[in-house]
């Protein structure tokens, strides 16, 4: 069932620094490149905790969001504000990853976790390097026609 022609993302009237959430998918992306050569358990731990801050929580209190706010503030590299919502639904959905592939480690299933770990890590890099928001389209093609019951208001 085809519900819209564009891409619908959860919008807020909260924003965040474009920066810092760049950089934040920066660390992100390498930490779990990292994972893929070096599948150390701890750091999908790290990562799932640090999601669920971001997602769930007060984002300030994230180490790599507060690691990348300094980082941002020293470099002065990019000042634009973004809307929070959809960068919420990403922290979100990569809390979910994180724990699945912790999960998949304590349950020895060592190519699940790499898949989900690339998942992660491709999601990253497309925030960090293109600014390209992959929650964005999981949130149209996915949440929207699951769990939207009022599918009147969508855009046509």
């Amino acid at each position: 069932m085809k519900i819209s022609n564009q891409i619908i993302c959860p919008v807020s009237s909260g924003s965040v620094s474009l920066g810092v959430v760049r950089i934040t998918a920066l660390f992100t992306f390498l930490g779990y490149f990292f994972f893929l050569f070096n599948p150390f358990w701890l750091l999908p731990l790290f990562f799932s905790v640090d999601f669920y801050i971001r997602g769930f929580t007060n984002r300030k209190y994230s180490p790599l969001s507060w690691l990348s706010n300094k980082i941002n503030e020293q470099a002065g590299y990019i000042r634009e504000k973004t809307n929070k919502a959809p960068k919420i639904f990403a922290a979100r959905i990569g809390f979910f990853l994180s724990v699945l592939v912790a999960t998949a480690i304590v349950l020895n299933w060592w190519t699940t976790a790499v898949i989900i770990a690339s998942v992660i890590a491709l999601f990253a890099f497309l925030e960090a390097v293109f600014n390209f928001c992959m929650g964005c389209y999981v949130y149209t093609y996915l949440i929207v026609p699951l769990f939207m019951n009022d599918k009147k208001n969508l855009p046509a």
